[in-house]
């Protein structure tokens, strides 16, 4: 998909398990029309991963 977006000649097309090791190793694999987002530790509880459909909606 970026390599037509972009237009990178010789760029090659990485496969789900290698986008999910670049974007984040532990990240889940979400359903479609969702995305996976890193919620930031906090003084109560360990960083962690949900799947949203909107990236801009605050963690829980």
């Amino acid at each position: 998909m970026l390599k037509k977006i972009f237009e990178l000649h010789g760029a090659a097309e990485l496969s789900k398990e290698e986008q999910i090791g670049i974007k984040g190793g532990n990240a889940p694999i979400c359903e479609e029309n969702t995305t996976a987002k890193r919620c930031p530790r906090t003084a109560t509880s360990p960083a962690y991963w949900i799947c949203v459909t909107d990236p801009n909606e605050p963690c829980e």
